[in-house]
């Protein structure tokens, strides 16, 4: 069945890519959850996930070829937006150059390096690039996202098994030739992403049928579970955050005239949220029958104990580039944070700040409130059309949950997922102003 499944992944991919240059963004959301699930499942995938990543990027290219290449001067248009962050990102991979020898995980630095460069290039570069290509066909994808959450999340939420395995983010598997266990070395944050992203997507585009209703609640139901299982709390109360947050706003619940009360009370019910969470979350997950290995992970005592564990990541970073000048201006090198810690410090905002230097810091810090201020300057200053509202919506969710989680467990050079939905919110909110403008005018 695992087969079949990669296979049709594929068919399916190469068709709808061929009628419009949008589904490899849809297809770049459960592409990590599908390599992870087969790297679990099939021992083919064992050492041969890379045949994926081979398919996946032959949609990329399939896509520019049949979408792009025929009227290319009009789609490379970047925001400065993007200006900005592939200058971060460029910066990133001349601070690797003066990184301390690290003995682990990227012990293979070549290797790192290309791998990170290629990833970095698809999802900043070639991605957006489709996305600008295929800005008038924009309504596809709310249909895409639900036919991938209905099929994958079921397939995925009841074959994972991770309630026997334990929910352990590293792996063991029995090699069925040698008999020898193998570790997989990848973990659930992909899988997780994959599960929030099909919860905004079935809510946020939810069609107002019985069908449609159905169909959303079984995406809900089953990507929870993941989400759940998967034991990422960052993404798990970001996800109800952002649900919180960009629901009203997609549905034109919040406008500008009703802005003034309604934005302090969401901000309030979000922190009491918060406060919440710790409780409400180990109980309900001990009521419905999770064991507590789970529910555990969500409790205040874990939480704070992993709290100190970050904080003396963060810490150890700091020291090291508070005692170098040169550090303070130019970073301590990419990945430099396993060197001084034995590990990354989880949060992208003050890595940034530590790997790269104060002056791509600020660049950086200039592309995220630059993205913040666009989603708001779009959402309540022009009167966008219901779908766009909720093209919008959804990717602005997306953007939220990927940013509060890199506060948490994040790492510049491998936050692929967040440095495709940056540009995505800046080149829609652009389109849907622009469009807005226009529709004004007539």
């Amino acid at each position: 069945m695992e087969y079949v499944v990669a296979l049709a992944a594929v068919i399916l991919g190469i068709y709808r890519t061929w009628h419009t240059p949008l589904y490899p963004l849809v297809f770049a959301t459960y592409f990590n959850s599908l390599k992870y699930w087969l790297s679990l499942r099939v021992p083919f995938f064992y050492s041969n996930t890379y045949l994926l990543d081979i398919a996946f990027v032959g949609l990329v290219l399939l896509a520019i070829a049949r979408h792009v290449v025929p009227d290319w001067r009009r789609h490379i248009r970047p925001t400065s937006i993007e200006v900005g962050l592939i200058l971060a990102v460029i910066y990133s991979w001349i601070s690797f150059t003066w990184t301390p020898p690290v003995p682990f995980p990227i012990d293979n630095r070549p290797d790192f390096v290309s791998h990170t460069m290629a990833n970095q290039i698809v999802y900043l570069v070639l991605l957006p690039l489709l996305l600008r290509a295929g800005l008038n066909r924009i309504h596809e994808l709310p249909r895409d996202f639900l036919v991938i959450g209905l099929t994958t999340s079921l397939l995925l939420s009841q074959t994972l098994d991770w309630y026997n395995r334990g929910a352990r983010y590293l792996f063991e598997v029995t090699d069925p030739v040698t008999g020898a266990p193998l570790e997989i070395g990848s973990n659930a944050l992909g899988t997780a992403l994959f599960a929030s992203t099909m919860i905004l997507a079935a809510v946020i585009f939810v069609r107002r049928s019985w069908i449609g209703m159905a169909v959303s609640a079984a995406i809900v139901f089953f990507s929870a579970d993941l989400l759940i299982e998967s034991q990422t709390r960052g993404q798990t109360v970001a996800t109800i955050l952002a649900l919180m947050a960009f629901v009203p706003v997609a549905n034109s619940y919040i406008r500008r005239e009703n802005a003034l009360y309604t934005i302090p009370l969401l901000a309030v019910g979000s922190v009491v949220a918060v406060l919440l969470s710790t409780t409400v979350i180990p109980e309900t997950l001990a009521n419905v029958g999770f064991d507590e290995s789970y529910y555990s992970r969500f409790s205040k005592e874990t939480m704070l104990e992993d709290v100190q564990d970050r904080r003396k990541f963060i810490g150890d970073v700091t020291d090291a580039w508070l005692r170098s000048p040169f550090a303070m201006v130019f970073g301590l090198g990419t990945a430099s944070s396993y060197y001084y810690t034995g590990s990354y410090i989880h949060n992208v905002v003050l890595e940034v700040l530590y790997e790269q230097g104060v002056f791509i810091w600020l660049i950086y810090f200039y592309v995220l409130m630059q993205t913040i201020m666009a989603l708001g300057k779009t959402f309540f200053t022009f009167d966008i059309s219901r779908d766009d509202r909720r093209s919008l919506g959804f990717f602005g969710a997306l953007f939220f949950v990927l940013l509060l989680s890199s506060l948490k467990e994040g790492a510049f050079y491998n936050s692929c997922e967040f440095m495709l939905i940056i540009p995505c919110c800046a080149i829609l909110s652009d389109w849907f102003q622009k469009r807005a403008g226009r529709s004004g005018g007539d």
